[in-house]
């Protein structure tokens, strides 16, 4: 009895200590973390470590995370499959990265709506999360279409095509195995417009894909991995292009040899081809969601490549090239294409490319400059993740990137703290301003509330933790004070049918 009283007599000091006494010494330099991805908490790491190597900033520095979503940690919470929870080891290092004094979550929050980036710029960027689909819809389909030719198509395809009994210890939501568990697939066709030296999967996800699944058998063209003599300049300038390359030539010549077996589900692995269009049960009538007319068809178009090695680009054979379309009945489609970053207000922003314009980290105020123009940027503006660099690489990769931006942050912190002139504790508090607003937002405290309900509903069936589906449910256990403000099309993390 007295361990628990002692315990909770613990906690709540540790609680009281985070929100009063932290704020005793208003923090001179403050940092706003747009995001709580694997970018963004990578870059609160090399900002504390910042800070407590340099002893000009050290207990000077404020840090705080703005989130959209109710919960920290972007694709590592949404965006990871349920099979791989190795990729989501890093989470407890950023869940301690959180709980440091000197670092404060909001969740709730998108900038644009909530709160303007140039608010922001007054009071003291980036968005990196993708939605790891948690398959509402029900399976009743015979053949399913992935459009892409990335990891996450390789992703996609393998929880479709795995057995339900086998992620039951996983994460997983219990809509989605339920779902999966009544599934009707047959098929799945992994199609993408580039051949097979130039999908941009990596070994260990093509591996697993091709040969880890139980009762899925991948299938392949033949005229389909036929290549060129500048494919074979690609693959012989890159070992892990050719590493792939192995991998479909292995398992189709395996596949050709072996003696007829019984599948449970087939993989089809299809390349050269560009989607034209989803189609109902009228032939020449596109889907629209807003109305009754169900997919039933996907209509793809014969590709051939053209140009140098590693410049290769797919276009589009002619019609008197013979049969070129091929319409592939399906009832469900997902598109793996790839991310694309979207502008914020005032945040230069470069379309074509769908990053900020920005050098080493730095924001660019110019879309395009040459290089006779002197190099302008946007003062306490920086960015880092897929708006910096692209959608390219892995959790780790965040890494190296955070480090590099940060780099530049510290230079223009020091700077700043020779001159001495700005005042920064004159400025308004963040969280004042959104209770002054009634903006309702989730805070560490709020997100731990969250994690430890979600915890224990995994814990009475045997797995990690049971996510909560909805947005509503999430601001009820996570957010500040008792009201919240609705989020229109976007109240529920997944509709229900």
């Amino acid at each position: 009895m007295q361990n628990k009283f002692r315990d909770g007599l613990w906690r709540s000091w540790k609680v009281f200590y985070r929100s009063v006494c932290t704020r005793v010494a208003t923090p001179k330099f403050r940092v706003c973390v747009v995001g709580s991805g694997p970018a963004a908490m990578y870059s609160v790491e090399c900002l504390l470590r910042f800070q407590a190597t340099n002893a000009v900033v050290t207990n000077r520095l404020g840090i705080d995370v703005l989130e959209r979503l109710p919960t920290p940690f972007g694709l590592l919470r949404y965006g990871v499959a349920p099979d791989h929870p190795e990729v989501r080891n890093v989470e407890g290092k950023f869940q301690e990265l959180l709980s440091h004094p000197q670092v404060r979550f909001f969740g709730n929050i998108e900038v644009g709506r909530d709160i303007s980036v140039s608010e922001l710029r007054n009071l003291n960027s980036r968005r990196d999360y993708t939605v790891w689909c948690l398959f509402c819809k029900r399976f009743c389909c015979l053949n399913v279409v992935v459009i892409g030719q990335g990891n996450v198509a390789l992703d996609v395809a393998r929880i479709i095509g795995k057995q339900a009994e086998n992620l039951k210890k996983t994460d997983i939501s219990s809509v989605a195995l339920d779902c999966l568990a009544r599934s009707s697939v047959q098929n799945i066709y992994i199609v993408g417009r580039r051949g097979p030296v130039q999908a941009s999967w990596t070994a260990k996800e093509l591996r697993e894909c091709l040969y880890s699944v139980k009762g899925l058998q991948p299938c392949f063209e033949k005229e389909e991995l036929v290549i060129s003599d500048v494919d074979r300049e690609e693959l012989s300038s890159s070992r892990s292009t050719r590493r792939c390359f192995d991998l479909i030539t292995k398992c189709f010549a395996e596949q050709s040899g072996s003696q007829e077996q019984q599948f449970a589900r087939k993989l089809h692995l299809r390349f050269l081809w560009t989607p034209i269009a989803f189609q109902g049960y009228n032939d020449n009538t596109k889907v629209d969601n807003r109305h009754e007319n169900r997919l039933c068809f996907t209509l793809f178009r014969r590709n051939r490549l053209t140009g140098s090695s590693g410049r290769q680009k797919p276009v589009l054979l002619e019609e008197s090239a013979g049969n070129v379309y091929w319409n592939q009945s399906c009832e469900l489609a997902f598109r793996s294409i790839g991310y694309k970053g979207k502008p914020f207000e005032l945040v230069p922003f470069d379309e074509r490319a769908g990053v900020v314009p920005n050098k080493c980290g730095r924001v660019l105020s110019r879309v395009e400059q040459t290089s006779e123009e002197e190099e302008l940027f946007e003062k306490g503006l920086y960015v880092v993740g897929w708006l910096k660099r692209g959608p390219t690489g892995i959790v780790g990769s965040n890494k190296w990137d955070a480090e590099e931006t940060v780099n530049v942050v510290a230079e223009d912190i020091l700077s700043l703290a020779k001159t001495d002139t700005h005042n920064f504790s004159v400025r308004e508090d963040l969280q004042d301003v959104l209770r002054t607003r009634n903006i309702a937002f989730v805070n560490f405290e709020g997100w731990k509330r969250i994690d430890e309900e979600e915890r224990r509903r995994g814990q009475r069936k045997g797995i990690e933790r049971e996510k909560m589906l909805t947005w509503e449910e999430l601001l009820d256990f996570g957010v500040v004070g008792s009201v919240y403000k609705s989020q229109g099309d976007e109240s529920e993390l997944v509709t229900k049918k």
